[in-house]
């Protein structure tokens, strides 16, 4: 992983092309110089990312426009953005970061990544101890736990896009002869038909497990017993992680701020939230009590603390914390009593017995002060001078991100579902799997009626009575060199197109499933996982894009050029069929 890691940083560096492209440069330098308004078209550049990094670096140095670049970075994107990520790249652009977000788990793993890079191994022992303490903050642990994941929703997305490629190169010609028995039409058509009704699949649903399944079963039904076992062992891996897919999009609604665990969090270290009204557990009440504490609303803290404590009447942090709130109001008989009733129900933390001896201090009483000192440092309350509050457990806000509530949308569209039924009704008529196989000598596909068996091969019919008909064992040895060189012409243009293409196809087209499923995996998954490096690996404010743009960019082309080409070499069987 640290080799992949430092492998992408030329590769991050690309993206500030655009930012010292001759235009934008020219309107920061007019903004700079004069502070003159430059119309609209500077509207174009400040939503950009690559911009804003740039443009972060280069005028976080002047105070006149420090307040408006804050501002516009509050108003336009999140503080753990890709836009700090551009920053690092430029001298003095960490110290920008951690001006603005100090609490950013980016900036020491991108140090980490530099000194990596750099070969700085002291620097590396002390960042791996600042990383270790931010394993304590929710969004770094959402951030590893989120990447963990969505490496396996893609990987299982390619191993289903892998698969799919086994059956249209490897078993669509058993389709299309079978289905040239049900369809009297030229052979051209059934290509195009076959075609039709196999490639919605990929275009009509967004989720990629779905993508995967599709790829899966047919080819389940179709394989040998060998290949099989590679495809079941598959199938097993893509149906276990259909949650998965469900839970990387909860821990991306987490990340933005769109469910109760993302509100808590963003409530607590980022400032006040006014969804977390909206929320009437114990740990949406207690964030809200205690950052509404810390803006001086006092009132409404009180009151939340108080529906805190009929709900729970145990819980000493409450009683601790409304105490506090006592205490800044003056009213100290009040505090004392809630100080006492948190003290006797805390069996380990010494924060009660450390407030109510700063209360016995503020009424000089000096050894009931000292007692109670003694008290909270023998169970490891910090020796300060002021009142401590309890703060919220962030470990409890993972409870509040994985609602299992069965959203069917999401996990399949019922559209694919209805296709699925219809193409696999419409296999099961046309291509049953008991009828498929590939002629030993022309790799031409072949039924059970028209096979003809010779010792452990098998053969199809043009190539069958060719070699029952041969006269002598010399004309059997020439037919046999025919049409193995015909054979061998076809299959090394096929290689030579397939291999400079992917050449995992190749392999599966020739039969050798295991090595071309993991060759074809290679190119795809290096593509996804250079495209996906930005958002993923240099922050933890990262989402998935939703896969029709994969389509369009990514996959469109990688997956229309090797089936256009399968298509070509597949009508290539049908004259050899025929000789």
């Amino acid at each position: 992983m640290i080799t992949i890691l430092v492998f992408l940083l030329p590769f991050t560096d690309s993206y500030l092309e655009f930012a010292h492209s001759s235009e934008a440069e020219f309107l920061l330098y007019r903004f700079l110089s004069d502070q003159s308004p430059i119309g609209k078209k500077w509207d174009r550049y400040i939503g950009s990312d690559l911009v804003k990094g740039w443009y972060l670096h280069e005028v976080i140095k002047n105070p006149i426009i420090d307040s408006l670049l804050i501002e516009g970075l509050s108003r336009q994107v999140h503080r753990r953005h890709p836009v700090l990520a551009l920053a690092y790249k430029r001298k003095g652009g960490i110290s920008v970061a951690e001006r603005l977000d100090p609490f950013s788990p980016d900036i020491p793993f991108y140090k980490l990544v530099c000194a990596i890079s750099q070969g700085k191994l002291r620097d590396i022992v002390t960042l791996v101890q600042k990383i270790k303490e931010y394993l304590n903050d929710f969004y770094f642990q959402l951030f590893i736990v989120g990447n963990f994941l969505l490496f396996i929703y893609f990987t299982v997305f390619l191993a289903g896009i892998a698969i799919l490629m086994v059956f249209l190169f490897r078993y669509l010609p058993v389709y299309i002869y079978n289905l040239g028995q049900y369809l009297p039409v030229p052979e051209i058509f059934r290509y195009i038909v076959a075609a039709v009704v196999i490639l919605p699949f990929l275009f009509l649903t967004r989720n990629i497990v779905v993508v995967a399944l599709i790829g899966a079963i047919p080819t389940l039904f179709f394989a040998s017993r060998q290949e099989r076992r590679w495809i079941k062992f598959i199938l097993i891996w893509i149906i276990l992680s259909l949650p998965v897919s469900y839970f990387v999009h909860l821990i991306v609604q987490t990340m933005r701020g769109s469910n109760k665990a993302g509100v808590i969090y963003r409530t607590l270290n980022f400032g006040y939230e006014k969804a977390i009204e909206k929320f009437h557990d114990p740990i949406a009440i207690f964030a809200n009590a205690y950052i509404s504490n810390l803006n001086g609303e006092w009132q409404k803290a009180e009151s939340l603390y108080h529906r805190l404590i009929r709900i729970d009447r145990d819980d000493y942090k409450y009683l601790n914390n409304l105490g506090n709130i006592r205490f800044q109001l003056g009213d100290l008989d009040s505090a004392e009593i809630l100080y006492r009733r948190a003290a006797d129900l805390s069996q380990h933390s010494g924060i009660p017995f450390q407030n109510l001896a700063n209360l016995y201090l503020k009424q000089l009483r000096f050894l009931d002060a000292s007692r109670n000192f003694k008290i909270a440092r023998e169970r490891g309350a910090p020796d300060v001078d002021y009142i401590i509050d309890f703060r919220p457990p962030q470990e409890n806000l993972w409870l509040h991100i994985f609602n299992f509530q069965f959203r069917f949308p999401f996990i399949l569209s019922p559209y694919i579902l209805i296709l699925a039924i219809a193409i696999y009704i419409l296999s099961m008529v046309i291509s049953p799997y008991s009828v498929v196989n590939f002629c030993a000598l022309c790799g031409g596909p072949i039924t059970k009626e028209s096979e003809i068996v010779d010792g452990p091969n098998h053969y199809c019919r043009g190539c069958g009575i060719k070699l029952q008909t041969a006269r002598d064992e010399n004309t059997r040895e020439r037919i046999l060199l025919q049409i193995r060189s015909r054979s061998m012409v076809w299959d090394r243009m096929r290689g030579i197109i397939f291999t400079f293409l992917l050449p995992g196809f190749a392999q599966i087209y020739s039969g050798r499933i295991g090595r071309g499923f993991l060759l074809a995996l290679l190119p795809l998954f290096c593509y996804l996982f250079l495209y996906l490096s930005r958002p993923i690996l240099i922050t933890p404010y990262w989402f998935t894009p939703p896969l029709t743009s994969y389509l369009w960019r990514v996959l469109l082309p990688l997956i229309l050029i090797p089936l256009i080409l399968a298509l070509i070499g597949v009508i290539g069987y049908g004259p050899r069929r025929q000789s």
